[in-house]
């Protein structure tokens, strides 16, 4: 079973919602607090029922111009969430020397590259999952793995990654994906 699974929540939102309330000191204060209030309860009952919807990127060709410019989206959303910042220090704080990474879903290999380039491990202990074809700049000795993620093999690693792409599964395939982990898997990191 795997050791360690590690998972981000924005820390400015934990601080929102521990925060002690201060007294209104307006009509107006009441009526915000109410609203915001309002808003949560309805945010809270939609997350109760999750709706999946495929994602633009999987419906699309690789040099589709919607796709190339979500793929550019998407890198200006994880520099602002800082999620590519956070998997790294997550993996260089928890792995141990030699272990190999898997990232799930690597899109246009981003975070993998990054990963690389950091000295998390080396090129021929890096395995990339996704649908889409291997990157252009993908490094020779790196493994890339294109196809349905529920229908074949994962690698053998003992990390394994997810950006922005576990929230497309339902329970039940998040369940078979974790059932087919290798069982050298020793640390998860999701984002």
């Amino acid at each position: 079973a795997m050791a360690h699974v590690v998972h981000w929540m924005p820390a400015f939102i934990v601080r929102q919602l521990i925060r002690p309330a201060r007294p209104p000191k307006t009509s107006d204060d009441n009526i915000l607090r109410a609203g915001v209030l309002r808003c949560l309860q309805r945010q809270t009952e939609m997350m109760k029922e999750r709706v999946i919807l495929p994602e633009l990127l999987d419906l699309l060709p690789p040099d589709d111009p919607d796709a190339i410019r979500a793929r550019d989206e998407m890198l200006q959303v994880n520099a602002l969430m800082g999620n590519h910042r956070w998997i790294e220090r997550m993996i260089c704080r928890h792995r141990e020397r030699g272990w190999g990474i898997t990232e799930l879903g690597a899109g246009d290999g981003a975070l993998s590259l990054r990963l690389l380039a950091s000295g998390c491990c080396p090129a021929s202990s890096l395995h990339a999952f996704d649908v889409a074809p291997q990157p252009p700049h993908w490094p020779e000795a790196a493994h890339w793995t294109r196809g349905d993620i529920l229908k074949q093999a994962l690698p053998e690693t003992e990390i394994v990654v997810a950006n922005l792409f576990l929230h497309q599964f339902t329970g039940e395939e998040l369940l078979l994906m974790g059932s087919r982990l290798s069982s050298v898997a020793r640390l998860g990191v999701a984002s």
